[in-house]
């Protein structure tokens, strides 16, 4: 028997028979009342999976949930939905492999937060949709699942471009791969700019600026250490390769020309006006 720590002074109690598939749980995660009948806003004609409750954990697996629970279902299965994934977060997997598992991780931990409000919304549904998508094709090498990690859900979009353009030259550049703390710092930072941008579209820009500027530290801290990893020739090469992502990345946001100017200074404001554009979803662009 296992007692896991979960925040908000909740605690799950998870009991194993026969043999264990997956080992024994070293995290858990409180899920709450998710829209499960919402469709996947992943935009296009991307391929994606469903979240399908009940279906997550061995036969032989029982889960406990605390006393007042939402959803208990839905608590259950992300509890094993975080323990498939923990194979793929092993620092001996290939870097990419890694960033997908630790991205899936970072979707429920969203879905977590959307839960956590007690009301059903097409965000959280897209967020545990998003990680059984990613979940999926790490079991099955199912690589076509993948296209949807550059789809920003139709509940968000581009509200900074700057630390987009800064996230995406690290995740192609060399330090990607040669900076064990990397792929997790990433897939974080990615999700929690999705998640800001979606706060921005919602409730505007006073409730969504805590979440911009802990994805600000999360991004600065990232392009640091990709940085301080490269020789100089890949320092300028990760530099170019940012220009360029934030040229193509600045027309999907709703970003004035001022804006504009003082994202190369680094610095960012928050419009504070909800947006409409920025707020539709969107393809991130490929280089």
């Amino acid at each position: 028997m296992i007692t896991c720590n979960l925040g908000l002074n909740q605690r799950a109690v998870l009991r194993y028979g026969g043999q264990i598939g997956f080992g024994l749980l070293l995290g858990c995660v409180s899920m709450g009342g998710i829209a499960q009948n919402q469709p996947p806003s992943f935009g296009g004609n991307q391929t994606s999976v469903q979240y399908q409750p009940n279906q997550y954990c061995p036969a032989n697996t029982v889960v406990e949930i605390p006393q007042g629970a939402p959803n208990a279902t839905l608590y259950r299965d992300s509890v094993c939905i975080r323990e498939q994934l923990r194979p793929y977060q092993a620092d001996d997997q290939p870097a990419t492999v890694r960033y997908y598992a630790h991205k899936a991780n970072a979707w429920l931990a969203y879905a977590y937060h959307e839960a956590s409000e007690h009301s059903p919304t097409a965000a959280g549904a897209d967020a545990m949709n998003r990680a059984v998508t990613l979940l999926s094709a790490l079991k099955n090498n199912h690589s076509e699942l993948l296209a949807v990690d550059s789809v920003l859900p139709a509940t968000s979009g581009v509200g900074r471009p700057d630390l987009w353009a800064d996230i995406l030259a690290v995740k192609h550049s060399p330090a990607f791969a040669r900076v064990t703390v990397l792929p997790k710092i990433v897939a974080d930072s990615e999700v929690k700019l999705i998640w800001s941008q979606a706060e921005n579209c919602e409730r505007g820009w006073r409730h969504a600026n805590e979440h911009f500027t802990a994805a600000d530290r999360w991004v600065t801290a990232a392009y640091l250490t990709a940085w301080n990893a490269l020789d100089a020739e890949q320092q300028t090469a990760l530099k170019a390769t940012r220009e360029a992502y934030f040229a193509q990345l600045l027309p999907l946001s709703q970003s004035s020309a001022a804006n504009a100017k003082a994202t190369k200074q680094r610095f960012w404001h928050v419009q504070q006006q909800r947006p409409s554009s920025s707020c539709q979803g969107t393809i991130l662009p490929a280089l």
